[in-house]
């Protein structure tokens, strides 16, 4: 995997009904020299190194749309033959996600505390990657700053962050009306894990918090399709 000059660099490539297709018809080099694929999501147009990509993690990620586009995958096929065959790519998940669960104390009536009152922040956490397209490594740069998670409507929020190791921080803020809440902690995010963290929040500014890692979600659909 060249930096530049490659046989073919960053094609961009978009699923139709179930089958992908690409800008322009792509045809193996010839009958017999084997290829290298290398494939990501989300597509960025305009890179200068096919072999290191920069990438710069979205840090508002209130909505769906927005974090899904933050959730980057990578995956290879090395050494393949030329064939009619349906070529397949395993992706995987490279960054790391985190689900935030906001649970009311006792001060609070049941029902009164509504997701639409609250916002969650992930802070300390650096958003500038470098990512190795020939292994799919992440190496993480830049200075922390805080990322919005996505309301998913019933008192929990999730965000896509870039995996590293923070320090003693304020990991999560969370924000109902004037009052904000600020839970500090260390915490090791890796690559393809998801972590769900539990806030319990009062009415008198009293909090604490849980973490716990889980298995990334798999999705079992096969998206492959013919490359011709």
């Amino acid at each position: 995997l060249l930096p530049k000059g490659n046989y073919i660099d960053n094609m961009k490539m978009t699923c139709v009904a179930g089958e992908w297709k690409s800008e322009k018809p792509l045809y193996w080099y010839d009958a017999t020299t084997l290829a290298d694929i290398y494939a990501y999501v989300p597509y960025i147009s305009n890179i200068e190194d096919s072999r290191h990509l920069n990438y710069t993690l979205p840090i508002d990620q209130s909505n769906e749309e927005a974090m899904l586009k933050a959730d980057f995958l990578w995956g290879r096929a090395v050494g393949q033959s030329p064939s009619a065959n349906t070529l397949s790519i395993v992706m995987s998940h490279r960054f790391s996600k985190v689900t935030v669960t906001v649970k009311p104390d006792g001060s609070f009536a049941e029902g009164e505390l509504k997701a639409e009152d609250l916002s969650v922040d992930i802070g300390g956490t650096k958003v500038n990657a470098v990512i190795d397209m020939m292994h799919g490594s992440v190496t993480v740069d830049g200075s922390p700053t805080a990322v919005k998670a996505c309301n998913n409507g019933d008192l929990t929020f999730t965000a896509i962050l870039l995996p590293q190791s923070l320090g003693f921080v304020n990991l999560i803020r969370v924000t109902r009306g004037d009052a904000i809440y600020s839970i500090q902690g260390s915490i090791t995010f890796e690559p393809r894990k998801t972590y769900n963290l539990s806030v319990t929040i009062g009415k008198e500014g009293n909090s604490s918090f849980n973490v716990t890692i889980g298995a990334w979600e798999i999705d079992d659909k096969d998206y492959g399709g013919i490359v011709e």
